[in-house]
């Protein structure tokens, strides 16, 4: 049986847990007094450290195009509060139907389907 040593989650991914925080903290710190570029800073950063992760610890195409949207939807998260187009520009590589096919259906979830299936398509974890 290999033994590992005993590490705090903080030791062993701390991009991981820096983007929990982010993403606990932002819904909290919306209802109070801050504002602006500290919210802006911390909602980019949700996602951004997510991307900072996966890039550490994924390998291959697959994982470059995962990590790219990441970063993206981290840019479309801070362009989206200063103007929607440029958020939204920001957004749109990340999502684009090029990156993946998806076979989404009609139906009352067909966005849900379609996003889900351009995640699992970049996902390296597939």
């Amino acid at each position: 049986m290999h033994s590992m040593p005993r590490r705090a989650l903080v030791q062993h991914r701390p991009w991981l847990v820096l983007s929990l925080i982010a993403a606990i903290a932002l819904p909290l710190l919306e209802k109070t007094a801050m504002g602006g570029l500290w919210l802006m800073a911390i909602k980019t950063c949700a996602v951004g450290f997510l991307a900072v992760y996966a890039a550490q610890r994924t390998k291959g195409l697959r994982a470059g195009l995962f990590v790219l949207a990441l970063a993206l939807s981290a840019l479309g998260d801070l362009a989206i509060e200063l103007s929607l187009t440029a958020g939204g520009a920001a957004f749109l590589p990340a999502t684009s139907p090029q990156s993946c096919s998806t076979a989404a259906t009609a139906g009352p979830s067909r966005a849900s389907r379609a996003n889900g299936a351009r995640l699992r398509c970049l996902s390296p974890y597939r």
